[in-house]
């Protein structure tokens, strides 16, 4: 890698959000009870971690490797102004083009197995989330999803995009409810609470670590 003083606009981006990212994995976050004892808290952890995502897919990848420099601007969607939706799946989409559908969603896949092996039945664990306004849409279609890519089930190549864009829209979902939604105290300490966050925190970084796999396989850190 160059030095950070030799480095493009673009390479310097890329730097530092795979800082961030870094710290997200590095980072554990937890709440002091009075008593002095510390407790572990992912809502935080999940926050911290959606930021990072946000830092990555706010940028229209395919033009700014194309002009060599970042461009938030373009996405490749039916809108002049794209909704965070579009600009998470046109993230997904650069990465399968990059490495084609197949290599990025095992990729995916293989990363998000692996951050969810400490939860004994992960799919189990989302049955008993609490379906709101803003997650009902997209529920059934989450726990459907998840339970096909956890237990690797077979999916035709042209879907398999479209599975990680269901995963991450429902997981938007979540995050605008916890930042806007009437969470109490005692629902997020809860358990099970705790255990769907690191579900959560799980789907966004494993795209992360495919944006950085797939930057690395075209050497744009280089």
């Amino acid at each position: 890698m160059q030095s950070e003083g030799n480095m493009s606009n673009l390479q310097q981006t890329i730097y530092e959000t795979k800082a961030f990212h870094e710290k997200c994995l590095e980072l554990s976050h937890g709440v002091l009870k009075r008593n002095g004892e510390w407790m572990n808290f992912w809502p935080t952890h999940f926050i911290f971690a959606f930021i990072a995502f946000n830092n990555v897919y706010n940028i229209n990848w395919q033009e700014s490797i194309r002009r060599g420099r970042v461009c938030k601007k373009a996405f490749p969607c039916t809108s002049n102004n794209p909704t965070e939706s579009d600009k998470m799946n046109a993230l997904i989409d650069f990465c399968c083009t990059v490495l084609g559908n197949n290599s990025a969603y095992n990729y995916y896949k293989s990363r998000l197995c692996a951050s969810l092996s400490f939860i004994e039945n992960p799919v189990a664990e989302i049955h008993n989330v609490y379906i709101d306004s803003r997650t009902r849409n997209n529920y059934p279609e989450f726990v459907k999803v998840l339970n096909k890519v956890y237990y690797d089930a077979i999916l035709i190549d042209d879907i398999k995009p479209e599975y990680m864009k269901k995963l991450v829209l429902f997981v938007y979902k979540v995050r605008c409810n916890t930042f806007h939604g009437s969470k109490a105290i005692d629902q997020l300490v809860d358990e099970s609470q705790q255990q769907r966050f690191r579900i959560y925190t799980a789907i966004v970084l494993s795209l992360n670590e495919l944006f950085f796999h797939t930057v690395n396989e075209m050497g744009a850190f280089n």
